[in-house]
């Protein structure tokens, strides 16, 4: 074992300067003469992507078998994280026996828009509880001597333009909403790395933030760790260094040596800063080594499967039961309807896809588990097409049945990393699927599999629906649990549920335009907008049905020193074995300052055997009514409602506490922003106000720079000309293993991708040289170009 302190005195300046990138796609760089060891990162977060072949970081190529757990959409809506810290610890079992040291996640980034195309790889809309769930993930990973990297920050919360969109976001929506999960996630966890966003946050690419790494992330968060480049999120090296980025990925091109080697030589990098940056690097190969070839138990995935099939049962949140249809009995007589019983949606698409080690579908389960059934496929798998005879056999199907079972949901081409959505609906052959079944039937339970909110306006016609999310791959056996009553459901929606997307405020200015997006909304996000306005929502955040049914008495609030603590008795009445998360919500109602009109201080979800009754304690710390104005916390002074209940509109108790304060907090109520009326659309002038500064012009077309993405570049012939290249190559390479969608998907994201991601993902087959000549035949034409000289 080495003495990072020690290694770093007898490193050599080239040798400091390798360990700043990556050895290659998924390695850090060793330095064999010291014997300090190379470590392998993969991508997580719900599993192992551990890639045996060709490289890639969009999941198409194969990667070792790993346990897939449901993602974190799903794991989210158990509001358990206990469960979270269980999935961190299997997962890092796999880690260690596939020696891996650090897993690339979990994610943080909020749920600004419904419409993100990877809102199924986050927790929620809420800071609070993605920390919770994070937290508990990452401690239940690092405690086994695996680590994690809490990513992607920040305000990386769209996939359109994701690695050039320039988010112009107000400080009180950066502090106390987008950035406020990760700040108790790494104080709390203390993750081994944080991964930067490909994005600019106000001006400033992630990768090297004047203020959000070294200033907040170090100084004022006192985080320890190592900071690193999501894949090909570079810009500009030395002030990435300079503000705090320790390692670029991926790595093994000799021009990330160079340039920090040449910039010291010139001293435009000081030896301090290389210094700094080596040793976090150093103490981070140093922490991971500890479990590296240390030996470990056999490992079980058939316990993990298990676990995978727990949580995939406790995030299923039941949104109706109409006559108690649920739970299901084994003598009925069932129609299962719709493909998705058949070939499962148990996992999102992109970087995080994981190749399960099993996977149970719901009629496999059925099978398992003794179940009259009868299956029709009700719709295409690969389409929307409505196909007639596809419907009338279902309804053959439905017939003499005594409940129908109607599985749809999202395919992979409606949601993926690489893209967002353009609406909230089902395909179109899934509605009409439903509309006909429950025309036909009088006990219809619709199942939905997605990983994020739909619009719901056949909502009335089933007399169940179960949310089901993304359940990973053992998805068909915790339905069967959920449906036939082993389990009592007691998910709760982790985001809002609309029932028009223009409900939510963001919706105005998403994706944004011109590489620019403004969060205008500002902290209006979610089921803050919703309450705030008073629109009402489909389903609500916190909000979740339950077989069994829970009476809550002797329930108070109080104010002792400096800690809001909420008490009760929860008694289960029925003879189901159940959950409740019990949800503690604060209102301001003499605040001066910018808030809405509820926020989530606190939870705690309670298992509660048939009939049992359990004393329930939250204990919150009032600081966590603490908002971030001019850099400073700061708690302002005066009443504070409490509102405890089920969801964020469900409640049974409320009440008000007097919070002293010395802090002075600045008077917002001027501001337009202040208590806005539900028919609010800020303007360009509203905002601006907010953010006490002009909004910056949009990037601009012309001219062409590193910066520029493929497609900005094929407005001229030879930026055309280079994109049917580099599509012509990416379908050679991916032939014989991405499908028809992956590689719209693998398109989509080259459209999209800037010339300077292009070098590093072009495996040594595109010099910076060669670019920045292109570019400069294109900006001024061949003369010039031909006659000027660049570096290397």
């Amino acid at each position: 074992m080495f003495d990072p302190n020690h290694v770093l005195a007898s490193l050599t300046l080239e040798e400091k300067a390798s360990l700043c990138s990556g050895q290659d796609f998924w390695h850090l760089r060793g330095i064999p003469r010291l014997n300090i060891p190379s470590i392998m990162l993969t991508d997580g977060p719900h599993g192992l992507r551990k890639q045996v072949a060709k490289p890639d970081h969009v999941g198409i190529s194969d990667s070792q078998p790993a346990t897939c757990f449901p993602p974190a959409v799903t794991l989210a809506s158990t509001w358990n994280p206990e469960l979270a810290y269980e999935v961190g610890q299997a997962i890092a079992k796999e880690a260690i026996d596939q020696g891996i040291s650090v897993v690339l996640g979990p994610g943080a980034n909020i749920k600004r828009h419904p419409y993100c195309g990877r809102n199924f790889e986050y927790f929620s809309e809420d800071p609070h509880l993605t920390s919770s769930m994070a937290s508990a993930w990452i401690k239940g990973l690092q405690d086994q001597g695996v680590g994690a990297s809490l990513k992607h920050y920040a305000m990386n919360n769209q996939e359109s333009n994701r690695m050039v969109v320039d988010a112009i976001v107000d400080e009180n929506a950066m502090h106390n909403l987008y950035l406020k999960g990760f700040k108790h996630t790494i104080q709390s966890s203390h993750p081994w790395t944080i991964m930067t966003s490909y994005n600019k946050v106000n001006g400033h690419y992630m990768s090297q933030h004047p203020t959000l790494l070294n200033g907040l992330l170090r100084e004022r968060w006192q985080y320890q760790g190592a900071i690193i480049t999501d894949w090909g999120a570079n810009d500009d090296r030395l002030q990435g260094l300079t503000y705090g980025q320790d390692v670029e990925m991926p790595g093994g091109y000799d021009h990330q040596v160079n340039v920090i080697v040449d910039a010291i030589h010139q001293g435009t990098l000081s030896m301090d800063t290389l210094d700094e940056r080596v040793l976090t690097i150093l103490k981070l190969i140093h922490q991971a080594s500890k479990t590296l070839n240390q030996p470990q138990p056999p490992l079980n995935l058939d316990d993990h499967h298990t676990l995978a099939r727990r949580v995939a049962a406790e995030g299923m949140v039941l949104l109706k039961n109409e006559d108690q249809v649920l739970p299901l009995k084994k003598d009925m007589k069932i129609a299962i309807i719709g493909e998705m019983a058949k070939k499962p949606r148990y996992q999102g698409s992109g970087s995080s896809l994981i190749n399960p080690h099993r996977v149970v579908s719901l009629l496999e389960a059925c099978e398992q588990a003794s179940i009259n059934y009868t299956y029709s496929s009700g719709y295409p798998h690969q389409s929307d097409e409505l196909d007639p005879q596809l419907i009338a056999d279902a309804l053959n199907c439905v017939q003499g049945s005594d409940v129908v079972v109607v599985m749809v949901g999202l395919p992979d081409r409606y949601e993926s990393e690489g893209f967002d959505r353009t609406h909230l609906n089902l395909p179109i052959n899934h509605i009409q699927l439903i509309e006909a079944c429950c025309q036909h039937h009088d006990k219809v339970v619709v199942v939905l599999s997605n990983g994020a909110p739909v619009v719901m306006p056949w909502m009335h016609q089933p007399q169940a629906i179960l949310e089901a999310y993304l359940g990973g791959e053992a998805s068909g056996e915790a339905l069967v649990d959920v449906l036939f009553g082993v389990v009592s459901p007691s998910g709760k929606l982790a985001e809002s549920f609309v029932s028009d997307v223009s409900h939510h405020l963001s919706h105005h200015h998403f994706p944004g335009q011109h590489k620019q997006v403004q969060y205008r909304e500002s902290v209006y996000v979610g089921y803050r907008w919703l309450s705030t306005s008073k629109i009402q929502p489909l389903f609500p955040f916190g909000y979740g049905l339950s077989y069994a049914h829970f009476m809550i008495f002797n329930d108070s609030v109080k104010l002792i020193k400096d800690e809001i603590i909420v008490q009760g008795m929860i008694h289960n009445q029925t003879s189901y074995d159940g959950a409740e998360t019990i949800q503690v919500y604060a209102h301001y109602p003499c605040s001066k300052v910018i808030r809405p009109f509820l926020t989530l201080l606190g939870f705690k979800k309670i298992h509660l055997k048939a009939h049992e009754s359990k004393p329930f304690t939250i204990v919150i710390p009032v600081s966590e009514c603490a908002i971030v104005q001019e850099n400073q916390l700061k708690i302002e002074a005066g009443p504070v409602m409490i509102h405890v209940g089920t969801s964020s509109q469900d409640f049974f108790l409320k009440s008000t506490l007097m919070i002293e304060s010395k802090d002075q907090v600045k008077d917002e109520s001027y501001l337009p922003y202040f208590n806005p009326r539900s028919d609010f659309n800020p303007s360009l002038n509203d905002f601006e106000s907010l953010l006490q500064r002009k909004v910056p012009e949009s990037t601009p077309l012309h001219p062409y720079t590193l910066n520029s993405t493929l497609q900005d570049c094929a407005h001229h012939p030879l930026g055309k000309a280079l994109l049917w290249v580099v599509l012509k190559l990416s379908k050679s390479m991916s032939q014989g293993v991405a499908d028809e969608f992956n590689q719209a998907m693998i398109d989509h994201m080259i459209l999209e991708m800037p010339l300077r991601s292009l070098i590093n993902f072009s495996s040594g087959k595109l010099s910076k040289k060669s670019v920045l000549k292109l570019l400069r035949i294109m900006n001024e034409g061949w003369f010039k170009a031909f006659f000027s000289r660049y570096p290397s």
